[in-house]
């Protein structure tokens, strides 16, 4: 009897053991499903690192948008998985299930055109677009062309303006590496800039690198690598690209804000035609913004509502001395495409290519003027497959 006693115990034990593995194993699965929340060990590293360089490290900028991101990131992976860890294992499979149906059930276009709704406040199904911020939204929505994630890959941007308008306009590329523990910082200068490639706001601009903690800009970069950024908003052209980090040479510029980072001017090019510029100066909460038609004729505030943190620039702002060149460049850069953002930094051996946006704030960006945003529409001529047969394109995916 007791024999059999133990032998009952250690099968009753090596079943037990199968199941908690099994359970192990579908918790990991459930943990991996969501890939643009960062682990929680990365993003505490993230955070030390932002409250620790703001104290320590006066010559390490932020972009407080990424910041706010990854700390977005980090607030519902862990309410998430308070929740997750408080379930049955079989009832959270039964959760996830039913919530990718819902979202899955709609169109896509008519997803989008419920956010655009929801977003900027007025009625639209996205099916006759004739206001600018339509045509975005509906980019967001079904515009599945190469071109769109060729311009989100800031290393394959690259690759585009050498080829278009050569290797001359772009800042100089140090290095390109998977592990942010593999950077030289020894071999670079003083001044450098670190992003990755894959999505917006993941910068971070060294003045100084004597006053840098290496380790914690490596954790840094580590959490920038774990997110994904296309899930964020839904962009298509970011979701699933390989992603790489940058370190790029630091640009100087007489335009530039208290801590010498230069301003970004952004071009609204249609099909080879500047429309719009945009002037930003610094970065939020105390970033400036102020725009200019191509003769430099200031555009009313009103006219395209700012980002939280953004404020007009006070006073007179005189046009840069290379204007008409970097309105040229931007123009040789976009031609051939419908619409496209091009960034250019003012320097004093001309202008530079920084960026090319293909979906600006990802169409979220109201105008509370609708002239104004009925007049960009009117210059952005939509490709045929997205203008000639709406209804067909309601339901594609």
């Amino acid at each position: 009897m007791a024999g059999i006693t133990t032998t009952e115990s250690q099968k009753s034990k090596s079943s037990t053991k199968k199941r908690l593995q099994k359970v192990r194993l579908n918790r990991e699965s459930l943990e991996t499903e969501t890939p643009f929340l960062p682990p929680a060990s990365c993003l505490n590293h993230v955070a030390s690192f932002i409250v620790s360089a703001k104290t320590e490290s006066p010559c390490i900028h932020f972009n407080p948008v990424g910041a706010r991101i990854i700390k977005e990131a980090f607030l519902l992976n862990k309410i998430r998985q308070r929740i997750l860890d408080a379930l049955p294992i079989r009832l959270r499979f039964a959760l996830r299930y039913i919530r990718q149906r819902i979202l899955d059930a709609p169109p896509i276009r008519l997803r989008f055109a419920l956010r655009y709704m929801k977003i900027h406040r007025r009625f639209s199904l996205l099916l006759f677009p004739t206001l600018f911020t339509e045509k975005l939204m509906l980019r967001v929505a079904i515009d599945r062309r190469d071109i769109l994630r060729q311009m989100a890959d800031k290393l394959e941007m690259r690759c585009y303006v050498e080829n278009k308008v050569g290797k001359r306009y772009l800042p100089r590329l140090y290095c390109v590496t998977k592990d942010p523990r593999s950077i030289p910082f020894d071999t670079l200068p003083s001044k450098f800039v670190v992003k990755a490639n894959h999505g917006s706001h993941f910068v971070r601009v060294v003045t100084d690198k004597k006053t840098i903690d290496v380790q914690s800009l490596v954790s840094e970069c580590q959490g920038w690598l774990n997110i994904d950024y296309g899930q964020c908003y839904g962009e298509w052209g970011y979701l699933g690209l390989k992603r790489c980090l940058m370190v790029e040479e630091f640009v100087e510029s007489s335009y530039k804000d208290k801590q010498g980072i230069p301003a970004d001017f952004r071009f609204l090019v249609f099909d080879g035609q500047c429309a719009l510029i945009s002037v930003d100066i610094g970065w939020p909460p105390s970033a400036r913004r102020n725009l200019y038609y191509p003769p430099w004729e200031p555009v009313p505030v009103t006219c395209i509502e700012l980002a939280p943190g953004y404020s007009p620039i006070e006073g007179r702002l005189e046009p840069p001395a290379d204007l008409r060149a970097m309105i040229a460049l931007a123009e040789d850069v976009a031609r051939g495409i419908d619409f496209v953002r091009v960034d250019l930094y003012s320097t004093s051996c001309g202008p530079l290519v920084g960026e090319l946006t293909m979906t600006p704030a990802a169409g979220m960006r109201r105008f509370p003027e609708r002239k104004f945003d009925r007049l960009l529409g009117k210059k952005w001529k939509l490709p045929k497959e997205f203008s000639e047969r709406p209804r067909a394109a309601f339901h594609s995916t």
